[in-house]
């Protein structure tokens, strides 16, 4: 799958080979294989248990963020939050209620929600593992689910995201194909055809 190739290339030398073995995630000499998307069930694992750790990170950092730029609104924001968690996450967890619920409120606390902070305001690095958070989160999670689901439309959400990162590592042979896919949209069945 091209994602693990790419998120592999991207990451590989920036820290991500060195955490997959000191977490025992991956063993040493299997790593570049693992990385470089050959060994798809391992790669998906790692990424998946990769994602999951940096976003909890991010998490842990959220509320002293929240502390130190909206000091005169955490009352409200903590009982916003106290309300999410017994209202509405305990009857039905679901992301789109918690937005709905969000939207509805009249400050902005969607944007931190989003974990904007870490994207904009908190360095380089910060801005940088953000986007493994984003290329893991909405490409590769997206493209599993969707081939799991059978959802076509969530295929080509994935695609349309992941085109610009094929062009950026030098993958202009996939990212042909998938504009392809994308100029016949109706259906799998007539973009397969024409592969």
């Amino acid at each position: 799958m091209t994602i693990l190739a790419v998120l592999g290339n991207r990451f590989q030398d920036a820290g991500l080979r060195d955490l997959c073995i000191e977490l025992g995630l991956i063993l040493q000499g299997s790593v570049s294989s693992v990385l470089d998307g050959k060994m798809y069930n391992g790669a998906v694992r790692v990424h998946k248990i990769t994602y999951e750790r940096l976003l909890r990170t991010a998490w842990k950092g959220f509320i002293p963020w929240l502390e130190a730029n909206f000091a005169n609104q955490m009352i409200r924001i903590t009982a916003l939050m106290l309300q999410v968690q017994v209202e509405v996450l305990h009857d039905d967890i679901c992301q789109e209620t918690f937005y709905l619920l969000m939207d509805h409120e009249d400050d902005h606390f969607v944007e931190p929600v989003n974990l904007e902070y870490l994207r904009h305001s908190n360095g380089d690095l910060s801005a940088f593992w953000m986007t493994y958070l984003d290329m893991a989160g909405d490409i590769l999670l997206q493209m599993i689910r969707a081939s799991s689901e059978g959802n076509w439309e969530l295929h080509l959400v994935a695609i349309r995201k992941l085109i610009q990162w094929c062009f950026a590592y030098d993958r202009t042979i996939t990212q042909g194909i998938f504009q392809l896919t994308l100029s016949n949209e109706q259906s799998p069945n007539r973009a397969s055809s024409l592969l």
